[in-house]
Parts: C-alpha cells; structure tokens; sequence
C-alpha cells in the first residue's frame, strides 16, 4: 500500500466534521461540501455566533483544507465557495466611566483586582499582562517592554506606566514571593489563566446589573477612547495599544518614539471622561 494511501485512510478515520443539529454523526473530512459548510454556518449564525467568531472557525477549516490539499489527502478546499460572514455583526462601541469601573473592580476577587486595573490603565490585553514578567517591567523609568513573541501581532512594543499603576504595581511586588517571575499570580501562587480571569469579570459585571454586559476586551477599547479623549497624538495611541489586524503605516515605519514621548503621552491622559455606553450591533 502506498504512503499516500495510508495517510489518505487515515483521515477517513481520523479527521471528522461534527456540527450542531443534522450534523451530530461525524463522517469522513474528505465527503465535505461547501454546501455543508454553507449549512454549518448558517446554523452558526442561528446559534446567535458573531460573524467574527465564525469567521474564525472558516479560516481555521479553510487551512486544514490547505494543507490536506498539499498533501495529496482531498482534491479542493470547499471553504473556498463560501462566503465569509460580516464581520461588523456584533460588533461593539463600548465606554466604561471610570466610576462604573471601579464599581466592577470592588465586586472582583482581591487576586485579579490588580490585573483589571493594569489593563484599564495600559490597553494591553489579557495575555500580555497574565504572561508579564518583572524583567519586562521598569517601575523607575516607568516603561514595560515587550518583545515581538510576547504581542498577538508579533511586534515589539513599549508600554507607559501610568503613576497611578506605578504604586499598584509597588504593592503586587511587595506581597509577592520573589522567586516567582511572572508579576501576577493567583491566590495559589501559580499562573493565572485567562479563563478564570473572565470569570471573575463576569460574576462582577452580573452583580452591577449592566445590560448589555461589558466584556474584558472592552477595556481596551475604553483605554483608545481615553486616549482620543485626552489628545495623545493618534499615532503615539496606536503604537502602545498594537492592534494584530492593521498593517503598518507609514507613520508607524518612520515614527521613532522616545520612553520620554510615551511618558509624556501617559501623562496626559485621564480616565473618567464620560458616562458609560455600551452598543452592540445586531
């Protein structure tokens, strides 16, 4: 029997679709059609699934397709003849006032306290902040340096630390045992996960009562908005927020910033500039 053959048996048995309703027996990834993925994400949709989130399971089949294609395994890539859903279903404009924040922050675990409001303060995302070590973090120049692998758009950047954070940041290091590296830790004294840090969001933002509810990543488009509305200069804005999605402008390839530009910039901003509103689109 040949190689190709056996790889080829080998996905009949092993790579198989399973989907919500008609599609609960699984069969061979190779008997799929773009008709069935037009069904599949169709029931998506009815699901009440975001057109990003589905977006992402089409690009995620589309490579498997791909690469089974390469390999000699299935003829053509059936995610080809579908259509990508829009991405703007869902789509959020949300502001949190730094009062409803804090109304949220004082109903969370004591541990994940610090941890929102370093992301309330910085835009950085969950990742970047649960996976910070101390090495990347200068509480005297007040800087946080992150490499291409610490970022989702795989892209060095420097973060300004708020003076307000500096002396949250003071605590953490103070009640912290020091042969740990990572700055942010759970009550057991290992890693947090960003699935418990969701959580603990959650169960705040249920108890305030908002409706509809604010999101973890929705921080970050509230630290944007802080930041337009304090006049940091948009490019200086970009460059500390990252954004994995936009590609490089010519600002941001010729724009060189100084630690002192981003202090600066950090020094500006002001966090309770309006009142709360939370927009999703249908």
């Amino acid at each position: 029997m040949s190689i190709r053959r056996q790889i080829l048996e080998s996905f009949d048995q092993s790579f198989e679709l399973q989907g919500p309703g008609k599609w609960e027996t699984p069969f061979p990834v190779r008997q799929i059609t773009a008709r069935q993925l037009k069904e599949y994400f169709l029931k998506r949709r009815h699901d009440k699934a975001s057109g990003s989130t589905i977006n992402k399971e089409r690009q995620a089949l589309s490579k498997m397709f791909r690469v089974l294609k390469r390999a000699g395994v299935v003829d053509q890539n059936p995610v080809e003849d579908t259509r990508p859903p829009d991405k703007r279903d869902g789509q959020r404009d949300v502001y949190i006032s730094c009062d409803d924040f804090i109304k949220i922050v004082e109903r969370c675990t004591p541990w994940s306290q610090p941890i929102f409001e370093m992301l309330y303060l910085t835009g950085m995302r969950r990742g970047e902040v649960l996976g910070l070590t101390w090495d990347r973090l200068n509480l005297k120049t007040r800087i946080i340096t992150l490499s291409y692998s610490d970022t989702k758009e795989r892209r060095a950047k420097r973060i300004p630390i708020h003076k307000i954070l500096v002396r949250i940041l003071d605590e953490v290091k103070q009640a912290q045992s020091p042969i740990h590296d990572r700055v942010f830790l759970n009550p057991e004294g290992s890693i947090s996960h960003e699935d418990s840090l969701t959580r603990c969001w959650r169960t705040a933002v249920k108890a305030v009562g908002f409706d509809p509810k604010p999101t973890v990543h929705d921080l970050r488009h509230c630290w944007f908005t802080n930041a337009v509305r304090s006049r940091v200069y948009p490019h200086i804005a970009d460059a500390i927020l990252g954004h994995g999605d936009k590609k490089k402008s010519l600002q941001s390839l010729y724009l060189t910033l100084s630690d002192e530009d981003l202090i600066k910039a950090i020094d500006m901003m002001m966090f309770d500039i309006g009142e709360t509103e939370i927009r999703v689109t249908k």
